[in-house]
């Protein structure tokens, strides 16, 4: 199949060898040298592509992010991307900004669960999108709702590239055109903060836990971006309901929320009020920790509430039991390891390295000795016709290493 025989000749679209002929042909050539040829080599047509619009787009991000501030970026899908190599292409710009501008579709892809929420929007914000993710409620091209999720995960920047898209967005209150780009145009989403203030108090999920939160949780995400969230875990005095109940809506007091500063595994920020709740735009995981507030709590889609107990709030990702747990056993590995490659070497592998019956003085001899008493035991009482009974020895008989009428005065 990869036509390479010595002798072998193509007539069409077959290849012949030796009398052998075949129409097949093996991927794999072309394959190869599509994906090592590397992004510099994808050339564009009349409708567009390549490198050059690629490169063009990823300078114009950073261009923007040095203009309104680095964040993440939702980009329409389409099957067209793969003109500039990969439909995955655009997942590089954390690295080509060098992590200015978070990709969702990368940030969020197949590490993350995140992921299910990433694809809902996504297919609301992308004339044909991938939908990589099955047994999802996906909606058709729906902008509103879209933008309304962008601002529930504080995804600052959103561009489309199709005409429809493109032409939507730019009547849509809360977006404002920054940039363009060949094919894309950049817009910033209004009110997309990391961290914000809610509305209305969560209400606690009292039969959902973290085992089954995504089908209860994609119900609430596929409700108005501003129902009320739902949480595992919480203050006592927040309402607890099954999921699907009907709770109250309770608002809660304004406060403002000030120097947010994102890091690679903390975020802080201020607050002017504390006791009131506000979202933490991150995803949940049990490591992340708060200091000055209480929680974090797991809420709706998949994000982070705290309590602010001081108006400095603080949270890092730190380590659960597990995780000491594990680095534990890492290093008793290591040592293993070490112990072992320092172990004599020897070419007559017929003695083992380490004789526990060694340790102490005269071992041996203290286990033959208690063997011996066993074997004489048991002979005796052959001699005399007791039945043949498993043996048990007496406390005369002792343990190995023992010797009940021995005087330890004596020595040994």
């Amino acid at each position: 199949p990869l036509r390479v025989m010595p002798s072998g000749t193509m007539s069409g679209n077959t290849y012949s060898w030796l009398g052998i002929q075949t129409e097949e042909l093996n991927l794999g050539r072309s394959w190869v040298r599509w994906n090592f040829d590397g992004y510099e080599a994808r050339t564009g047509d009349d409708t567009g592509g390549g490198w050059d619009e690629h490169r063009a787009f990823v300078a114009t991000m950073a261009d923007v992010a040095d203009r309104h501030g680095c964040g993440r970026l939702l980009w329409e899908y389409g099957s067209d991307l793969t003109r500039y190599g990969t439909p995955m292409a655009l997942m590089l710009l954390p690295h080509w900004t060098e992590g200015c501008v978070g990709s969702m579709e990368g940030l969020y892809f197949e590490a993350s669960t995140t992921t299910p929420y990433h694809f809902l929007m996504q297919s609301e914000l992308s004339i044909g999108p991938s939908r990589a993710q099955r047994g999802l409620p996906y909606r058709s091209f729906d902008l509103d709702a879209g933008i309304g999720h962008l601002r529930q995960f504080g995804v600052a920047y959103y561009s489309p590239s199709s005409p429809r898209a493109v032409d939507e967005a730019r009547g849509h209150p809360d977006l404002t055109e920054v940039a363009t780009s060949g094919p894309w145009t950049v817009f910033l989403v209004a009110d997309a903060d990391l961290v914000a203030p809610l509305d209305v108090e969560p209400v606690v999920f009292s039969d959902v836990d973290h085992a089954n939160w995504l089908d209860p949780s994609v119900e609430v995400f596929q409700e108005d971006p501003g129902a009320i969230p739902w949480t595992v875990g919480g203050p006592a005095h927040w309402q607890r309901l099954p999921a699907g109940g009907e709770p109250e809506r309770r608002g809660l007091e304004a406060v403002q929320v000030s120097d947010i500063e994102a890091g690679v595994d903390t975020i802080s920020f201020s607050v002017d009020r504390v006791g009131v709740p506000v979202v933490v735009r991150i995803s949940y995981f049990p490591n992340w920790e708060a200091d000055g507030a209480d929680g974090p709590w797991r809420i709706t889609p998949n994000l982070m509430v705290v309590v602010p107990t001081q108006e400095t709030v603080t949270l890092g990702y730190g380590r659960t039991a597990v995780d000491l747990a594990s680095i534990g056993l890492t290093i008793v590995g290591l040592i293993g390891l070490l112990v072992l490659s320092r172990r004599p070497r020897s070419d007559d592998r017929s003695e083992a390295w380490f004789d526990l019956v060694s340790v102490g003085p005269d071992g041996d001899a203290a286990v033959d000795g208690w063997v011996g008493r066993r074997v004489a035991d048991r002979l005796a009482a052959i001699e005399v016709g007791e039945p043949d009974e498993p043996y048990e020895p007496d406390g005369d008989v002792g343990e190995p290493g023992s010797d009940p009428d021995h005087d330890p005065e004596e020595g040994p």
